[in-house]
């Protein structure tokens, strides 16, 4: 595959071309051309040529490029220079233009220092074990009862207390961090079941974030599920919110495995942030998902915005037609509650209900749930 896509590299960037294999699956070009939009045009061209499909040993493999690219004189004045420069394009591309050419911009160096920055931080998190969960409560909407709570990442600073994970947001994005971060996240959630089970302490059932980069360990289903069973809690006490992004990303069909192995084991799944994303409809039938999550920014001002209001009652009505639990994100005042409540809405979860809180906390958290519903809001 690799001679091939050279081959495709060479004939599609022309004369005027050095062209060599950098290690990997990783090439380098450089091109001579006075014509700056001409040299774009002619790797734009490039990343098409090469998205053909290749034969090998009876298999269609398919193919596909991502560039990054610098400019002579404007990105660096000498070969070092400019090589990193296109390094750090490339992987801004890779992390947001998959399939395309971004060429370096000086934000992007700052936007690798950031992220370099968070996975230091992220590493010396996992490392001091300093990575806990806080508990969101889920509210029935019928009820007034907490059925459930989900559990949020956080992370203690040494001097600036307790972080968000939009701190550490790029740590996510890597396969190893991600796995270290969900390993300590795991920990402590089952941890906590297993106390609260202990002591009678009704949580329902608890929802946990996946990344889509922990779908590219093939142990994922086994690691979780063992962890369960090795604390006796029974599985249908898990909950897993994916985003739509897994379901479009690469190795979808990986996921579809790892998540039917857990559906087939009794975990629910959940579908996170719905509607801001990337995924079709038709990824509600191709995947077994339990519950629908409306988004947080649809909600905030479905009081005030018709076509907010309009795409809610769109959601609970698909949802419900295909069997499926609805809950809303970021429910703030009684008036978004009681017009979820009427739309048919099954859950929601938010500031009215109550913030997210530390293990300790968890039982005064359901007090308090309960308390405002109480309060008359329905």
């Amino acid at each position: 595959m690799l001679r091939t896509f050279g081959e495709r590299l060479r004939a599609a960037l022309g004369d005027r071309c050095t062209l060599a294999r950098l290690g990997g699956d990783e090439f380098a070009a450089v091109i001579e051309d006075d014509d700056s939009q001409a040299v774009i045009a002619r790797v734009e061209t490039a990343l098409h040529l090469v998205r053909e499909p290749l034969s090998h040993d009876g298999r269609i493999l398919d193919c596909q490029a991502t560039a990054g690219g610098s400019l002579f004189p404007a990105h660096g004045a000498d070969a070092a220079e400019l090589l990193k420069a296109a390094d750090i394009a490339l992987y801004a591309a890779k992390a947001g233009a998959r399939g395309g050419l971004l060429t370096f911009q000086p934000q992007m160096r700052a936007d690798l220092q950031r992220r370099s920055s968070m996975l230091s931080i992220a590493r010396d998190a996992v490392r001091d074990d300093r990575i806990m969960p806080y508990y969101q409560p889920k509210v029935s909407l019928e009820s007034g009862l907490v059925c459930g709570f989900e559990a949020l990442l956080r992370w203690r600073h040494p001097l600036l207390g307790i972080q968000p994970p939009a701190t550490i947001v790029s740590a996510f994005e890597d396969l190893e961090l991600a796995v270290a971060l969900s390993e300590r996240m795991l920990e402590g959630i089952v941890g906590d079941m297993r106390r609260w089970l202990d002591e009678g302490v009704e949580f329902g059932r608890i929802a946990f974030n996946l990344s889509p980069a922990e779908f590219r360990r093939e142990d994922l289903a086994d690691r979780i599920l063992g962890r369960m069973a090795r604390a006796r809690i029974p599985v249908d006490r898990l909950e897993l919110e994916v985003t739509e992004t897994v379901f479009v990303g690469r190795g979808a069909e990986c996921v579809a495995t790892t998540l039917e192995t857990f559906n087939r084991a009794g975990v629910h799944i959940a579908l996170d942030d719905f509607g801001t994303g990337y995924a079709s409809l038709t990824h509600l039938k191709a995947f077994p998902v339990h519950t629908i999550k409306i988004d947080k920014s649809f909600v905030s001002h479905l009081d005030s915005d018709a076509e907010d209001a309009a795409i809610i009652d769109a959601v609970v009505a698909l949802g419900h037609r295909l069997g499926m639990r609805v809950v809303a994100e970021g429910v703030e005042t009684a008036a978004q509650a009681r017009y979820l409540l009427a739309q048919g809405c099954d859950m929601a979860q938010g500031y009215l209900f109550g913030e997210s809180v530390p293990r300790d906390q968890v039982p005064a958290a359901l007090r308090r749930a309960l308390a405002v519903s109480r309060s008359g809001w329905r």
